[in-house]
């Protein structure tokens, strides 16, 4: 045989080699992912049996690569017919996105944005820097606001801890102060697992620590100081939510907003409030983000960072700077492992299904579809393993923060109809 035959029977015995490990590998993840891991030790046993199996189909495939160099053209054309379908199968993606949604869509940058963005980030370490700010150890623990007796009784006998808490956080009070004097507060984090975030602990302290501060003014008849305080901690939650290009900042704004609407119904039960401070309120209350928009920028956030992050550029941006060859490295050997418009048509199609749901307030539907859906990502998967690996890990419990964004959505419709009304 000549040089150039026996060059392209090694070339076309190498590919088919390869084709062949790529689908026992399928095959292999496919069937491990039928086990159930719910221990360490199942993990490691899965572990050692996979890394055991692959050494194992490497030798015999390369057994397998030898005999075919030593037989006839007919038979690497029959592995051919056999194994190239089933690899074109197993590594075909879809051709296009059927839903096209970055961060900067989902959240165009404001007038200002990148400013009020960056006050946001005064408690946040950045880029392995320290925080510009450290919050300090107040001391106060919050009471349960929610029960007006219990806190009422709370109040009385940790006034003096909460009178010290609001003189500790003085610096805090100031960070909210500066994030308010922006008419609205921007979000640029970029789609990174390691972007900044607004650090919830300072946050939910000052929120924490301005209701018992409002509380305590109105066991004293103050009402209308009592609102002055909470107005601005208000405002910042409210402003924060139509911008956020993260859940953690959505869910921090929307679980603060349920807090201080207890503390208003609080004050208004304790102390007369003037009825421009009740226009002020509601007025606050009604801006923002709210009903069924709010409910499906829930939703569509995550979707929106996980495409810009890897989905749309096929690569793991959102893990390490672009370029560079170990991510090039890397998306070699997951391409045939990762569909990326299969897993992004997949995720937009499940949401399509939990927004009609959330919106319509089906929790046990919303939480059963979800799982049945998270469940068939990694389920003897033989196509996508990594996109479906991906959709299983990353997706958040939907039915806990939609129930909790409901809850606290009524609270406040329910405030500005109280606010709304004459005397």
């Amino acid at each position: 045989m000549s040089l150039p035959l026996r060059f392209l029977r090694a070339l076309l015995s190498a590919v088919l080699f390869l084709m062949i490990g790529v689908l026992v590998m399928l095959l292999l993840v496919s069937g491990l992912s039928t086990v159930s891991l719910s221990d360490d030790a199942t993990w490691k046993a899965v572990g050692w049996l996979a890394l055991a199996a692959t050494v194992g189909c490497l030798v015999a495939l390369y057994f397998i690569n030898r005999w075919l160099r030593e037989k006839p053209w007919s038979v690497l054309a029959v592995g051919y017919v056999i194994v190239a379908p089933i690899f074109l199968y197993a590594v075909y993606d879809e051709t296009e996105f059927k839903r096209r949604l970055t961060l900067e869509e989902l959240s165009p940058p404001s007038a200002g944005a990148e400013e009020s963005w960056r006050v946001t980030l005064w408690y946040t370490p950045q880029a392995g820097k320290p925080a510009e700010r450290t919050m300090p150890n107040h001391g106060y623990i919050p009471g349960p606001s929610n029960d007006p007796e219990k806190w009422a009784a709370h109040l009385g006998t940790n006034r003096a801890q909460a009178q010290l808490a609001w003189e500790t956080l003085a610096k805090e009070r100031e960070w909210f102060a500066a994030m308010n004097d922006f008419p609205a507060i921007g979000d640029l984090m970029p789609a990174r697992f390691d972007g900044p975030l607004i650090r919830f602990q300072p946050f939910r302290a000052v929120v924490q620590v301005s209701c018992a501060r409002a509380g305590l003014l109105a066991l004293e008849g103050k009402g209308d100081e009592a609102i002055d305080v909470l107005l601005p901690v208000l405002e910042v939650t409210r402003k924060l939510s139509p911008s956020a290009r993260s859940l953690v900042r959505f869910m921090v704004a929307r679980a603060s907003l349920g807090t201080i609407v207890d503390a208003v119904h609080f004050v208004l039960a304790r102390a007369r409030v003037s009825p421009e401070k009740r226009t002020a309120l509601a007025a606050v209350l009604e801006a923002g983000t709210g009903g069924k928009t709010g409910v499906r920028r829930l939703l569509w956030i995550e979707y929106a960072f996980h495409y810009e992050a890897f989905l749309a550029k096929g690569g793991m941006t959102g893990f390490e700077p672009e370029g560079g060859v170990r991510r090039s490295v890397l998306l070699a050997l997951t391409r045939p492992f990762f569909l990326r418009h299969a897993t992004a048509n997949d995720y937009a199609a499940i949401l399509d299904e939990l927004t009609r749901l959330a919106e319509a307030r089906e929790f046990g539907r919303l939480d059963a579809r979800q799982r049945e859906f998270v469940n068939d990502q990694v389920r003897g998967r033989f196509r996508n393993i990594v996109g479906g690996l991906l959709l299983h890990m990353s997706m958040p419990s939907y039915r806990k923060v939609v129930e909790s964004y409901w809850k606290n959505e009524d609270k406040r419709l329910a405030l500005i109809a109280e606010l709304r009304q004459p005397g």
